[in-house]
Parts: C-alpha cells; structure tokens; sequence
C-alpha cells in the first residue's frame, strides 16, 4: 500500500485539528443568535462554621447564567445557609489542622492564640514565638472538644475590697530558635499512629483505618503522596508496636491506601509511652524513609486513640507524656491528637502532647458513631492542594 507524502500528511493533520476547533471554540453566528435560557451553576461551599455559640452552618454560594436572546429568566438566590452539626464543626477543625503547617506569618486571632510567627526568610536558624493558649471549644456538656498547648502561671492580685486572690493566667510568649529550615509548602512526612489495642475491638480499627485513608486520599496536586511531596507511613500499637507501612514503601496514593486495608486487628493493652518512644526512635528515621536531615520537611504525627496508657510501671502518666513531647518538640515532630471516648482524666493526659505547632492538636469524638459521621464529613470536603502556613486561630 503506497503511503502519502508526510507533508500531506501533517496538513491534513492540521486542517483536521481546525476544522474540529473551530466547533469547540468558534460558535458560528448562528449558534450566537440562538436563544438560551438561564441557567444555575452548582452550589459550592463545604465548610461548617460556628456562627453562634451552639449554631454551625455552611454558606453557599452559586452562579447564575444569565438568558440570553428572549430566553426564560431564572429565579432563586446566589447565596443560602445550611445548617451543619457540631461533630462536622469538630472534623472541619481536624481536617484543617491536618492542613496546616508549622511556619511564617502572625496567626493572631485576637482571641487569645497565635501559632508560629515572626520569621526570617533568609535566616535558617530563625526565630519563633508562639502564644501558649488559643481558643478552646466545649460541648452543650462542658466536655472539651477541641484544644492546643495552653501553658498557664499563677498569679497574685489583688481584689477590690484589698485581699488578693490566686488565678491562673495564659503564660508569657514564647520565643524559641528553630533548627530546621523555612517549611516547604508542598513537602511533609506524615504518619498515622493508631491505637489497635483491646479496648477497640475491630470493628472500631476499621473506622479508625477508614478516617487515615480518608485523609490520605485528601491529598491532592502539590501535596501528593509522592517522593518528593507527602510521603505517608502508617503504625499500629498495642502493648507492641507494628510499623505497616514505612515512608518510601510506596509513592502513589492508591498503593498507600490498599496497604492500609491488610492492617488486622490483634488485640492488647494500650501501651502509649512505649508506642510514642518507638515512633520517634524507629519509626521517624531515615531507614524507614523519613526526610529527617532534607530542609524544609516537616515531620507530623496524626495519633489516634480511645484511652489512657495502661501498661505497668507508669505511675506518673502525665509527667511521662510531658517529657515524651518534649522529645518529640526538640526534634521538631509536630503531635495532632484525636481522642474517641468520654471526657475524663485522659483528656488532660492526651493534650500534654500539644506543642504548640498549630492551634489546635487535640480534638475528640464522643463515641464510634461520631468518628463516622467525621469521617464522611472529610469525605465531602475539597482535596488539599497545598500545606496551608500560617493560618488564624479561629474557630
């Protein structure tokens, strides 16, 4: 079979693309003359906020495409208000949180908290301050919700009648220098820590599998999981520790996620101070893939449990979490804690590892039903397209 010249080739080629573009892009005079009624864009908007003090709502928005040429106008509103429930006001704080990054920028809220803030660009021994308390939210039962560090001082003072009184007051600033380099805004090491021990049982495992792969499958565009983007490593504890997946085991969010379906449930106690020794010492290392010495990586712990450490010989529980963030704040691994059960002594306990990297490290669901209604809540929500720095301290 004889074969055309290849320049004939390419012109038919070239004609053939212009003839088909020119349907797409150049509506001819006749489709322009056409009568066209109006129509509504999708409503768009997800984010449930607190708009009063037990109301929480989503604001939405939606364009309209006007008639054109005698065509039917359309009526209805470009903006309404949903109502939304307190469990998806505490998964938006979560997942925003979980966006968040440990860097640059004045996070004042004019309520009481500030993230990390006072920056240098150029200097990468920089200096950060941070205000210990942010702003705190607590249930219809006064059961606390959603929290961050919040280091306090006693003070004296004076009442009018001229006795004094003892209170307790947010502690002074702190300015700290910071090791590591500026933040990359598309780069982390992400690790879920899951309590799997007998207190959870496995069907409560599965739930808590589902909420990691529903925020691994969250990132999105720059923050992929990828070698050079988020790499995600996921370990379970009891009164043993079980890495499943390491950070370079795999760098393609569909690989990383069916990985977590193999994880099974085998029982146990809750040993968190061994768990958490484990972490920073063998699990955050370059060995299991960790970016540790590569600047601008930041390295985040998303833990989650239903109750305090039972194993023997830890009587002073909270003191022992208090130095283990402190290991944890000196190698710079930031700690966000999500607590699943009744507010009790362990709220105090879990919220010792709040560094003060962000606004807000602890947040809790009363019970497993809570953990799935969250967890369709992030479902619903956009991807995230980037590492968010220096966001508000607002809830």
């Amino acid at each position: 079979m004889n074969r055309l010249p290849v320049w004939i080739t390419i012109a038919v080629l070239l004609l053939t693309d212009l003839s088909v573009a020119s349907v797409f892009y150049w509506p001819s005079a006749e489709d322009a003359n056409k009568t066209r009624d109006c129509k509504w864009g999708p409503w768009q908007g997800t984010t449930c906020e607190k708009t009063g003090k037990r109301v929480f709502q989503i604001f939405q928005t939606r364009i309209k495409f006007e008639a054109k040429n005698g065509g039917n106008d359309c009526r209805g509103r470009t903006f309404r208000v949903k109502p939304c429930t307190m469990t998806d006001f505490i998964a938006e704080s979560l997942y925003r949180t979980v966006n968040t990054g440990t860097e640059a920028g004045t996070t004042d809220s004019g309520k009481g908290g500030f993230m990390w803030s006072s920056w240098s660009s150029t200097d990468s021994n920089q200096l950060h301050k941070y205000n210990p308390c942010a702003e705190r939210f607590y249930d219809e039962n006064g059961g606390l919700r959603i929290a961050g560090k919040c280091e306090t001082v006693e003070r004296t003072r004076k009442r009018e009648d001229g006795s004094t009184e003892t209170v307790e007051e947010p502690a002074p600033v702190i300015t700290r220098r910071r090791k590591r380099n500026i933040l990359s805004t598309n780069k982390r090491d992400l690790l879920f820590l899951i309590d799997a021990s007998g207190s959870i049982g496995e069907e409560n495992l599965e739930k808590e599998i589902k909420l990691a792969k529903t925020m691994a499958s969250k990132l999105c565009d720059k923050i992929s999981i990828g070698k050079n983007k988020t790499r995600v490593a996921v370990m379970t504890f009891t009164h043993k520790q079980k890495p499943h997946l390491n950070f370079d085991d795999y760098f393609e969010k569909p690989e990383v996620i069916k990985s977590m379906d193999k994880i099974k449930y085998k029982g146990g106690g809750t040993c968190i101070i061994k768990a958490l020794d484990f972490t920073r010492k063998e699990m955050i290392t370059t060995v299991r893939g960790a970016r540790n010495y590569e600047p601008g990586t930041e390295r985040v712990v998303v833990f989650i449990t239903d109750g305090c450490d039972e194993c023997e010989g830890n009587s002073n529980l909270l003191g022992d979490l208090k130095d283990m963030q402190k290991h944890f704040e000196d190698q710079e691994i930031a700690f966000i804690s999500y607590f699943v059960g009744k507010a009790d002594s362990c709220t105090k306990e879990i919220l010792a590892l709040a560094d003060g990297s962000r606004c807000h490290q602890y947040h809790r669901a009363d019970n497993w039903a809570e953990v799935d209604e969250m967890t369709k809540y992030i479902a619903k929500q956009p991807c995230m397209d980037s590492w968010k720095i220096g966001v508000p301290c607002t809830l």
